[in-house]
């Protein structure tokens, strides 16, 4: 955070402990005494100005900046899928019940959904609202001329991120032979899922997010309140109507996503085989429903579902 600030960023949350600073630099003077390489990693340099901030913070060093490369398309899912998960009850108020993913993806795609017809000209890539994707930060990084030649794009479908760092990037023998020995041992162990959020949850936060809740885990409760309504009068999951993004927005944000991956990897550029892959994978996406959400019109105004808006339990659903 002290970063973006020393890069110009104006806000509350990007200033750090006081000790944190003075450590830090002696850290770095201790690096620079033994001659070794230092690695930062923090998602916080994705902010605006960290790229200048970044620059003050290690004037001793020559810093190489690497960034990950991950589709576009995936891109979008997983920042709905991680914002949401993470929220508070004030973020989804900010949004007016604008909560679902679909809802998600046409805020963030407005200007590409509508770019026919109100921005001609203009370059695709140029119109989503993502200032936190890889390109956006790649072309305000490249912006700053002493980085120049020192950025490098990995391609996070390669391979787990640490071990691109690692094997790739650092070309560190002995951490890389590290990390892959503890990753066939760990690569058993089941994470927690960033590709979804369950129906239920969606209903719960779609149709009570002005009636009181104060709790994400108020939400998750009256998720599992719905469930247990559908499941007394015989009704599942795949029942709930669903709403999906429109072939036309599907289209645009293929294209988009394809063009993303021809600028950032100079390697699929001139390959139809990273074309293909890129197809394949989007057709899968499209498949398994996953610009699909709930909706939430159809269960509102059909008589099959108002059983849903009986009076809850108050203990439960605040």
């Amino acid at each position: 955070r002290k970063v973006a600030a020393e890069g110009g960023h104006d806000g509350a949350n990007t200033t750090c402990p006081e000790y944190l600073l003075p450590h830090f630099h002696e850290f770095l003077s201790n690096a620079t005494a033994a001659d070794s390489d230092v690695v930062i990693s923090d998602e916080w340099l994705s902010m605006p100005s960290s790229e200048m901030g970044l620059l003050k913070v290690l004037e001793n060093f020559d810093p190489l900046i690497v960034l990950y490369y991950r589709r576009f398309v995936d891109w979008i899912l997983i920042s709905y899928y991680q914002s949401h998960l993470d929220a508070g009850v004030s973020t989804l108020e900010s949004m007016n019940g604008q909560v679902r993913l679909v809802d998600f993806i046409r805020h963030v795609c407005s200007r590409l959904f509508a770019s026919e017809t109100n921005h001609p000209g203009k370059r695709l890539i140029d119109l989503p609202l993502t200032p936190d994707y890889t390109y956006q930060l790649w072309e305000r990084y490249m912006d700053v001329p002493a980085n120049e030649g020192n950025i490098e794009i990995v391609n996070f479908d390669d391979r787990p991120v640490v071990q691109s760092l690692l094997c790739d990037v650092l070309d560190a023998e002995k951490a890389c032979k590290f990390e892959l020995d503890r990753f066939e041992m760990n690569k058993s162990a089941k994470s927690p899922s960033e590709s979804s959020v369950p129906k239920y949850v969606e209903m719960a936060m779609g149709l009570q997010w002005n009636n009181g809740v104060r709790s994400m885990k108020s939400f998750y409760k009256l998720a599992d309140i719905y469930e247990e309504k559908m499941t007394a009068r015989g009704l599942v999951e795949d029942d709930i109507p669903e709403e999906c993004l429109s072939r036309a927005e599907m289209s645009m944000l293929h294209m988009v996503s394809l063009e993303y991956e021809r600028i950032l990897l100079p390697s699929h550029r001139d390959s139809s085989q990273g074309e293909e892959n890129m197809r394949q994978h989007f057709a899968a996406l499209v498949a398994s429903g996953a610009f699909c959400s709930v909706d939430l019109d159809k269960m509102v105004h059909s008589m099959k579902w108002q059983f849903l808006f009986e009076p809850l339990d108050e203990t439960l659903a605040l």
